[in-house]
């Protein structure tokens, strides 16, 4: 028996990420996902592979507009236990993970990352939202990019600000 957890659709809606320690896991729970083939048929599960799962728990899968995979690890180190990553997904499955750092991170186990990269101008600035839960509190987040290049953020100035609930 296993548990699948954490579902997570693609922005074209055609696959479902989600988490589980089903047979074929790497580790402890794997990122895994299937293809939307039609209503209620799906191809079987497909692992993430090596390049995104490790022997720990990987959990919290978000897919953003520009196919990029953000989620909670607590098997590749960082500050706390679990801390957020990203990947851009490619068709050959995942590039390098990175962990997203300071403040997105923190001493404590953070997780639940989303994020619109769809940018706000204000004042000839970029500005993106997002959102990060950890166990003591929820985060929202404004990254102000004062330089960027193919929609990456080269120069981001971050600002968080707790969200009115603490857990």
């Amino acid at each position: 028996d296993y548990s699948t957890a954490h579902p997570a659709l693609s922005p074209d809606e055609k696959r479902l990420y989600f988490s589980s320690e089903m047979p074929g896991s790497i580790g402890m729970s794997d990122l895994w996902y299937v293809d939307i083939l039609g209503e209620d048929s799906y191809s079987q599960p497909k692992n993430l592979g090596a390049s995104v799962n490790t022997e720990a728990r990987e959990t919290f899968p978000f897919i953003s507009e520009s196919n990029v995979l953000y989620f909670a690890s607590d098997g590749r180190g960082g500050l706390g236990g679990y801390d957020l990553f990203k990947t851009n997904l490619t068709e050959g499955g995942a590039d390098e993970v990175v962990n997203l750092g300071e403040p997105a991170n923190s001493n404590k186990d953070d997780f639940g990352f989303i994020i619109n990269e769809e940018k706000i101008t204000n004042n000839d600035k970029n500005i993106y939202l997002g959102l990060v839960l950890n166990f003591a509190s929820v985060w929202m987040f404004v990254v102000r990019c004062l330089f960027t290049f193919n929609r990456h953020c080269l120069y981001p100035i971050d600002r968080f600000a707790r969200f009115g609930l603490s857990i």
